[in-house]
């Protein structure tokens, strides 16, 4: 919510391990689309349309800064979100890492990383706007 872009796969990819950035968003295209699964323990998956593949923190990281990457779903903590709603918008947290979903750094710029990082607050406003997100709708 803070640069106005859209979560992507990049270049495309369909391979494990593509990086997951920001970038202007387009037209609904497939790669730029995710969908949330609803596992049986009440966490969600999050899958890219393009590629079916899951959203996960690389290496079962529990670092501050360790990279978001698409990987085949496992299951996995790594790849098992809680949404949470905030006033500025929704926070995805990593279960295994009990850090948040965020781009790098506040960048607004085409190609800054997703990454995790422990969840920031403003006063009086809620959650980081680099670790809110907006869904849209077609």
């Amino acid at each position: 919510m803070n640069s106005g872009k859209c979560l992507e796969v990049a270049d495309w990819s369909q391979n494990n391990g593509a990086a997951v950035r920001q970038w202007t968003c387009g037209n609904f295209q497939a790669n730029q689309v995710w969908y949330e699964e609803v596992n049986i323990d009440g966490t969600i998956q999050i899958v890219n349309q393009n590629s079916g593949k899951c959203l996960e923190i690389a290496d079962w990281s529990q670092a501050d800064g360790a990279i978001a990457r698409q990987w085949t779903c496992t299951g996995g903590d790594n790849q098992k979100w809680v949404a949470e709603w905030y006033n500025t918008g929704k926070v995805y947290v990593n279960a295994n890492s009990s850090r948040v979903l965020e781009i790098a750094d506040w960048s607004k710029a085409n190609g800054a990383i997703a990454r995790q990082w422990a969840p920031g607050w403003q006063p009086n406003d809620g959650i980081q706007k680099n670790q809110a997100w907006g869904m849209v709708g077609r």
